[in-house]
């Protein structure tokens, strides 16, 4: 990244690619980062006026970063951690983050998990559905929580219909009844419901209902 007096402006040439583009012009998570490495290396400069030119490689240190990952691109953020220690190789990183790719691109017994208090030395180059599942503990991580929420909506439907079949008190089956309703009024979705419906008769007919 360089300054041109011409064009009064921040420009930043891509390795390999011949093109140079200026700094306004960049994606948010571009900028992010080039922001944030910019300021690093202006303090490491300003800070260790003795090192002169060799300020930024040589300096000494701790970095604190809130949510690394933020703005980036997965295929950022599986590569920040380890070029901001290649740029900075005598700097120490403190960054907090909820990316599985940050996470996975870690080296082993470098995170801690603020939840456990402890460190994971499990991290490096696990799969991102082990990360995911077993270091970040989301369950059903294949599936959304809409999906989730309308599998466990129809599994509760299901069991009080059984219910319902066995009932033979007339005050507690219209009880069910109105709970069933209910349930297919919350649905929102006129084909989960209409096959909810259909799974119910038989259930009521084996019951002689």
């Amino acid at each position: 990244m360089t300054y041109s007096p011409s064009r009064e402006r921040l420009e930043v040439t891509f390795e390999g690619k011949n093109k140079t583009v200026a700094f306004e012009n960049l994606r948010n998570g571009q900028r992010s980062v080039l922001s944030m490495v910019g300021d690093v290396a202006y303090k490491a400069t300003i800070l260790n006026p003795h090192l002169g030119a060799e300020a930024i490689r040589a300096a000494k240190g701790i970095i604190l970063i809130d949510e690394i990952d933020l703005h980036l691109h997965p295929t950022w953020q599986k590569l920040i951690i380890p070029a901001l220690l290649r740029a900075f190789p005598y700097l120490q990183f403190v960054a907090t983050t909820h990316s599985p790719f940050v996470i996975q691109s870690l080296s082993e017994g470098v995170m801690l998990d603020l939840d456990e208090m402890e460190m994971d030395d499990r991290v490096y180059n696990l799969p991102i559905g082990d990360i995911i599942e077993d270091v970040q503990k989301v369950e059903d991580k294949d599936r959304s929580a809409t999906y989730m929420q309308k599998m466990h909506g129809a599994e509760a439907y299901l069991a009080l219909t059984d219910r319902l079949a066995t009932n033979t008190d007339p005050e507690e089956h219209s009880q069910l009844e109105a709970e069933l309703q209910e349930m297919e009024d919350r649905f929102q979705d006129p084909a989960l419901e209409a096959l909810m419906k259909i799974k119910r008769m038989p259930r009521l007919k084996r019951a002689g209902k």
